[in-house]
């Protein structure tokens, strides 16, 4: 059975700012960090990332959101990783 889901304007960019609001939340973590608060920054950029790729496989948001989302959320987890490792 075939489904359809109804999605306005709203609804793409209330799910943009949720992960906006997620990538903050990750890139608050420093050098000063613990290791508690980088697991939840690695949790957050998950999250973040599961977003992202529901908005591109479902073709809800622009090239220029979706690149800039994921770029953002590339770097977060290239500084999270490099905090997992001192």
């Amino acid at each position: 059975m075939h489904r359809s889901v109804i999605v306005d304007d709203t609804d793409v960019q209330n799910i943009i700012k949720t992960v906006s609001e997620l990538q903050e939340e990750a890139d608050r973590v420093t050098e000063e960090s613990t290791p508690a608060e980088i697991k939840e920054a690695f949790h957050k950029h998950g999250e973040a990332q599961g977003y992202i790729r529901c908005l591109r496989d479902s073709k809800l948001v622009l090239v220029s959101d979706y690149g800039r989302l994921l770029m953002r959320n590339t770097r977060i987890g290239e500084k999270i990783k490099a905090l997992k490792k001192l």
